[in-house]
């Protein structure tokens, strides 16, 4: 008897209690692990009912880690609905919560069962192997097996009982039954428990979607949890709890695709859906779920964990993703320790050994590797087809700990010494070559990663560990920006208890970033700033990221640079709502500030690899990094003008920097010393660390900078409190400290304030100028900025007769006596005030229209009084007014002029501007508005 004609006699034990209740539900279930269906099924109930749900987390690997409440879900779990569902839920977990009385969850859940809470578990792994010896195996009237390998031991299984005898599961939880009755059973082993427990009932199935533990390409039909079986069963079981019938509602109508963002768009980037922390991909359904919530709260882009072995999944929640609006960053990262199946099988590399001769990884540092990655990307054609915003192949490449054959022959090649200590004559030299492989393996990821996506940008992101760890992450960050077109930073710190360390990460990881990108060769150089969607270690450490963290992080990480904002972890809980708004003020304004380079602050810290790496001692490379970002936050709390350079590039110091900064670096190459010679004869004032700039490499030759540069009047040595030591007891101090040295040599910064706790940044060039401000105190207050010196080395203005505008509100703004920037009233904190100011305005803009193929598309151009054309990076807004167009964003649509002119298209807004002045162009720095006129005009 087939499964749709018997589900009357698989459903004939229950029973209706006529109890009514309309609370909401609460569902438990790890984060994102929502693959038995059961949101989708109740989605479709008639009555609706409502769904609360609780994620919980695993902190630590698979099988060894803890699971705690997710942070940003509350962990007081109400029981005032007449049904409770766990999904997967780990006993430790569930140990964690509490009811709103304060009882522990497990034992809650049992006193409420008792006075007629129905429960509903369902179980795959991690779940029932943990309720051995607690209230819940009582409750489900089965004693479990404690060893989780039972349930992940595949065998087809056939549901018997209840006319679903074509029905299958392939892994189930182990057990005895003890009170419980059997209900149904898959391969006569029990599969579905039912008991009343006192006035109440509990509902057990002894398995869970199966997904994960079989072939790519979905769940067969036949599978129980992707039947109308379980689909029928979940309803009667609420309807049970209820104490009424459920109807199915009508079925929805296809949800409609949306238009990607254009690739070029500020970016705000989900990091990441996918394999993470358990495979979207197997639930149909789930990556579009959650890549609609994501687009919903202003999201652009989402990184996508593929998955070697599961490409046909990968296509079809890649296709999901798309289909909800989002552009994707295809992440197929590589290590050195990713496994074999990677390889095309007659292109397996060889492998490399540490000291001990334990196998660690790839040889890549080998023509043989290189070679190999062209089987990389394999098969991921179809993937192009999909709105792509980037794709990153290199993350957390660590090419230190062992020499390979690849490596042992480029030094027997230059001639050096292989298997040397740390520390050892010849340890830097082996270490240059080993930079130097690393370089050559980059470029090799990027000249395939073009090949599969041309024209693609490559993205990737350096670990925050980078100058702790020498041994581990040899390469210079340089060449990591020579191979990539963006980087993504760490903005970690906001789970500090200490204010000022949160907005002090963002700029540590914007200005470091800024540093390696600044000279690459990519056409369009990329950065973003993590904003921590949930906080690092266990939830119970630290204090999370707020809403205002999230926006100070936005404000902080736009006034230092970067051009996108990114979330380390998708954020969860109800406060998220907020981010919306926060997204939808950056897509509006993030693509005039984008546009505005960066240009060089007057100081800047020097960034020496060969510091570093030199011995080989990790106590040397952690007394850098440690002297770096305090020497770092001091210049930015004192002075707040601040670049970070890398060795390697201190031949390319722009005219605008006039100091740098040299702490805990008592050796560079030669180059580099022969590049603060040169910086410190055209006029540039070096700042030096006692015990830094001693000796250069190669060699270990002693340097006399003072000799070379012929004279001292250019160095100075840092006044106590600036150094290291003063700049770990007060960042605050070391700043006065800094600031005072600095303007005793005439050095200021292009913007001041009178106080700390107030952020200030700049970019601005020839034509236009955006100044923020940035509250990082506690209370709401008005914010002020001086802008500094109008002249730059080399006779350019850098102010001007400027006209001022407060871009966020759109209100214009006076600079007071030329030279004092002030908001209007209290800002709060976490919040900015960006002023903007143009050389030349508009005067007069317009835009030709056309319609084809359903899309809306328009051609701006712009110019002047004189009839020149505007300045590279002029903002414009798009938008549409009193008009209800379908489809069409009235808040309009942001872009900035290239050339003279800008191109938008809207493909759902192809009914807009038919009416005259339904459209217009506005002008954000002038306020300016122009119609659009119909097509043709």
């Amino acid at each position: 008897m087939g499964a749709r004609t018997a589900l009357g006699t698989l459903l004939a034990w229950i029973g209706l209690a006529w109890s009514a209740a309309a609370e909401p539900i609460p569902l438990i279930s790890p984060w994102m692990d929502h693959h038995d269906r059961i949101e989708s099924i109740l989605d479709r109930l008639d009555p609706a009912v409502e769904i609360r749900r609780f994620d919980l987390s695993r902190i630590g690997p698979k099988g060894k880690g803890d699971w705690w409440p997710a942070w940003g879900f509350p962990s007081e779990v109400p029981l005032d609905a007449p049904l409770v569902i766990l999904e997967n839920a780990p006993l430790t977990a569930l140990q964690r919560m509490r009811s709103t009385d304060g009882t522990r969850l497990d034992l809650a859940l049992d006193a409420w069962v008792r006075a007629g809470g129905h429960l509903l578990i369902v179980g795959g792994p991690p779940s029932l192997e943990q309720y051995g010896g607690s209230p819940l195996e009582a409750l489900m009237g089965f004693s479990p097996a404690s060893d989780p390998k039972h349930f992940e031991t595949r065998t087809r299984r056939p549901i018997r009982g209840g006319g679903s005898d074509d029905l299958f599961v392939e892994c189930l939880h182990a057990g005895r039954v003890t009170t419980a009755t059997v209900r149904l059973q898959a391969g006569r082993k029990p599969f579905l428990l039912d008991q009343a427990v006192g006035r109440g009932r509990v509902t057990t199935l002894l398995s869970g979607a199966q997904g994960g533990f079989r072939k790519d390409g979905g769940e067969p039909a036949e599978e129980w949890f992707e039947s109308r079986a379980w689909d029928v069963l979940l309803r009667s079981i609420v309807a049970r709890a209820h104490g009424f019938e459920f109807a199915w509602a009508l079925p929805a109508a296809p949800l409609p695709r949306r238009t990607p963002p254009p690739v070029d768009a500020f970016d705000v980037r989900a990091f990441m859906i996918g394999h993470q922390p358990h495979p979207l991909t197997r639930s149909p359904g789930e990556a579009g779920r959650w890549a609609r919530k994501l687009r919903d709260l202003g999201f652009t882009s989402v990184v996508y964990g593929a998955h070697a072995r599961r490409r046909k999944d990968d296509l079809r929640a890649l296709q999901e993703i798309a289909d909800a609006g989002l552009r994707i960053v295809y992440y197929d990262g590589f290590r050195p320790t990713t496994p074999e199946s990677r390889f095309r099988s007659e292109h397996v590399p060889p492998r490399r050994q540490d000291a001990s001769g334990k196998d660690v990884g790839w040889d890549i540092h080998s023509d043989a590797f290189r070679g190999a990655l062209e089987g990389l990307l394999d098969g991921r054609e179809a993937v192009r087809s999909l709105p792509l915003r980037a794709v990153q192949v290199i993350e957390e490449f660590q090419d230190g700990v062992a020499v390979g054959p690849g490596l042992g022959r480029a030094l027997r090649i230059h001639r050096v010494e292989r298997g040397l200590e740390p520390g050892a004559p010849g340890w830097l030299a082996a270490q240059q070559v080993r930079a130097d492989e690393t370089h050559t393996t980059f470029q090799s990821f990027r000249e395939i990663a073009q090949r599969l996506f041309p024209g693609l940008p490559l993205s990737t992101y350096w670990p925050g560990s980078y100058w702790h760890r020498p041994k581990d992450y040899v390469y210079r960050l340089s060449t990591l920006g020579e191979a990539v077109d963006e980087i993504l930073g760490p903005g970690y710190g906001y789970g500090s208890t200490r204010r000022w360390t949160g907005p002090e990460s963002v700029r540590w990881s914007a200005n470091s970033g800024w540093g390696v990108l600044r000279d690459s060769t990519s056409p369009k150089p990329h950065l973003a700033v993590y904003a921590m969607g949930r906080p690092l270690g266990a939830p119970k450490e630290g204090r999370g990221p707020s809403l205002q963290d999230w926006r100070e992080t936005a404000w902080t990480a736009l006034a230092h640079g970067a051009t996108g904002l990114a979330y380390w972890a998708i954020p969860q809980g109800g406060f998220v709502d907020g981010l919306a708004d926060l997204h939808q003020e950056t897509a509006r304004l993030g693509p005039w500030l984008a546009a505005v380079p960066r240009t060089a602050a007057p100081v800047a810290l020097l960034e020496s690899w060969t510091a570093r790496t030199n011995d080989g001692d990790p106590a040397t490379a952690a007394g850098l990094a440690r002297c770096l970002k305090d020497t770092h936050a001091a210049l930015e709390l004192g002075f707040g003008d601040v670049d970070a350079v890398l060795e390697e590039r201190l031949d390319r110091l722009p005219a605008e920097t006039r100091a740098l900064a040299v702490v805990a670096s008592p050796i560079v190459s030669e180059a580099a010393a022969a590049s603060l010679v040169a910086f410190a004869r055209r006029g540039g004032e070096i700042f030096v660390e006692p015990g830094s700039l001693v000796r250069t490499a190669p060699g270990d030759r002693p340097l006399d900078l003072a000799a070379r540069i012929g004279g001292s009047g250019s160095l100075h040595t840092l006044p106590t409190l600036a150094r290291c030591r003063g700049a770990r007891i007060s960042p605050h101090r070391a700043g006065r400290a800094w600031a005072e040295a600095l303007a005793d040599r005439g050095i200021s910064p292009r913007l001041a304030t009178k106080d700390d706790e107030t952020g200030v940044a700049v970019r601005a060039d020839a034509e236009i100028a955006h100044v923020y401000a940035i509250n990082h105190g506690e209370t709401a207050r008005p914010l002020q900025v001086e802008l500094g010196q109008d002249v730059a080395p080399g006779g350019r203005r850098v102010w001007g007769p400027r006209a001022w505008t407060e871009l966020r509100s759109g209100t214009p703004a006076t600079a007071r006596g030329g030279r004092t920037l002030s908001s209007e009233g209290p800002v709060a904190p976490g919040e900015a005030v960006v002023w903007g100011a143009i050389a030349r305005p508009a005067e007069r803009i317009t835009a030709s229209l056309r319609r084809e193929a359903g899309r809306l598309a328009l051609t701006i151009q712009g110019r002047d009084a004189a009839g020149t054309v505007l300045a590279e990076g002029y903002p414009i807004a798009f938008s549409i007014v009193g008009t209800e167009a379908p489809g069409c964003n009235s808040a309009g649509v942001s872009t900035v002029l290239r050339g003279g002119q800008a191109q938008i298209e809207l493909e759902t807004c192809a009914t807009a501007c038919a009416v005259p002045g339904t459209c217009q162009l506005i002008d954000p720095m002038t306020r300016r508005t122009w119609p659009v006129g119909t097509e043709g005009d």
